[in-house]
């Protein structure tokens, strides 16, 4: 038995021919079809089938090209996300910053203020531990104001409040403009005697400004300073009672000269 492939010498065509040997008698089978004729059905699989394949493999590229483009987007969409939800939290700080900064001085302002003062005399008042504040006001302001114009005392306002800021080394102390010349400093954990040192140090850096003011008897600018203290549970019993404290002090500084810190 096997198969073979002839060309007829009749009509040229090629046929592919198989041929048997029968088992009982001395016959050979032989079945002949021409070559085109016996591979028409293959062929018409073969290229249903390939046409079947190619159509997938597109679908399947098509369908893929799809998810990566979404991916793409969706990639390109959570980045923007991201930079927006940046960009609104940086301007809901700056709107924060500058909701609590005086825009002059740099320094807290009194919104600020108030919230500090709540939350530090709170603190002290559950931990147990001294707050401190210092009211410090300009000498003869508005004197100066009048001689030298008000660029001139704005300037001067800035140069204080940079030695004002410089003082409050710590992390939780605050420098603040209280209002027009008066500023303040809250010193959490700090009893009196830490204020006055504070106060006392302040007096001599402003002093050492040299900032020129003819309008007073001490001829350069010079500050008040009042300081009153918290003493955890047992000392003041409100941040208002320390405002008004230190108020007093302040008060007191002025009536005795001026240029000095009392307590």
């Amino acid at each position: 038995s096997g198969t073979a492939s002839f060309e007829s010498g009749i009509d040229g065509t090629e046929r592919l021919y198989a041929f048997k040997s029968n088992d009982r008698y001395p016959f050979f089978t032989t079945v002949a079809r021409g070559r085109h004729e016996a591979l028409h059905g293959w062929r018409r699989q073969a290229l249903l089938t390939a046409g079947v394949v190619l159509s997938l493999l597109a679908a399947i590229t098509l369908i893929g090209w799809r998810l990566i483009l979404v991916i793409r987007l969706r990639a390109q969409a959570e980045t923007s996300l991201v930079a927006a939800r940046e960009k609104l939290l940086d301007a809901n700080r700056e709107l924060e910053r500058l909701a609590t900064q005086d825009p002059l001085t740099g320094l807290a302002n009194r919104r600020r203020f108030d919230e500090v003062l709540k939350l530090e005399a709170r603190r002290a008042a559950r931990e147990g531990t001294p707050l401190s504040l210092l009211l410090i006001d300009l000498d003869h302001f508005k004197g100066f104001n009048d001689r030298y114009g008000h660029v001139a005392g704005d300037e001067c306002l800035k140069a204080v409040s940079r030695q004002l800021a410089l003082s409050a080394k710590r992390p939780g102390d605050l420098a603040v403009r209280y209002g027009g010349e008066e500023l303040a400093i809250i010193l959490p954990n700090t009893g009196l005697e830490g204020a006055m040192r504070v106060a006392e140090q302040l007096l001599e850096c402003i002093w050492g400004l040299g900032i020129v003011h003819a309008a007073s008897h001490f001829g350069r600018v010079t500050a008040s300073i009042g300081a009153a203290s918290l003493q955890g549970r047992h000392g003041l019993g409100s941040p208002v009672e320390l405002v008004e404290a230190a108020d007093r002090a302040l008060y007191r500084a002025k009536a005795a000269g001026r240029n000095r810190a009392e307590r």
